[in-house]
């Protein structure tokens, strides 16, 4: 059966077509069937037959590529992590907020003693000027066990503006209050 297609200028598209209708066909029957009707609509009758592989062959192993892995996420606290997670939530615990879910906003407890131990002890470990803000949502996530009412990237944005800011308003009483608590630790 074939439908011949004429468009403009005189170029004509032929469209073969072969209809075959297969009633019952079991596995053995299923490569002889399809091989047979691929032989018949090969241009190259003498084509030969090519075995099928037992297994699949692999790729030589200079053409696959490496997926990359990109860069390396970075720990906070990174030595003293599992330490520096349960002072953290010791001192949620001191001050009744360990139930509190963290969000986005600055009035949130929480928010404000991470600023506060961040800061205070970022200063005795030497962290890096440059907040990470990945970090502190992975390190208070994971670490302390704390709930969040945002998602990662959300977090890292806010935190990381919150710890670089320079409003110290609003930290004053949470700052002391870590402050006390960290010296009492002797961690100051």
């Amino acid at each position: 059966m074939s439908d011949i297609y004429h468009y403009e200028d005189g170029a004509i598209h032929n469209d073969n077509k072969r209809i075959i209708h297969i009633d019952s066909v079991n596995g053995g029957n299923v490569g002889s069937l399809i091989s047979a009707f691929l032989k018949e609509n090969a241009e190259d009758a003498n084509a030969e037959e090519i075995p099928q592989a037992s297994a699949p062959i692999d790729a030589p192993k200079s053409h696959v590529k490496k997926k990359s892995t990109g860069r390396r996420a970075e720990v906070l606290f990174a030595e003293r992590r599992q330490d520096m997670a349960e002072l953290f939530v010791e001192f949620l615990r001191e001050h009744k907020r360990l139930s509190t879910v963290v969000d986005t906003t600055q009035d949130n407890y929480i928010n404000k003693a991470f600023v506060a131990f961040y800061k205070q002890v970022g200063r005795s470990l030497r962290l890096s000027v440059q907040v990470n803000g990945n970090a502190c949502y992975t390190f208070l996530r994971d670490a302390c066990e704390l709930n969040f009412a945002v998602d990662k990237k959300t977090y890292a944005n806010f935190i990381r503006g919150y710890i670089s800011s320079q409003d110290k308003g609003k930290l004053q009483e949470v700052e002391l209050a870590m402050e006390t608590f960290l010296l009492g630790k002797n961690m100051k």
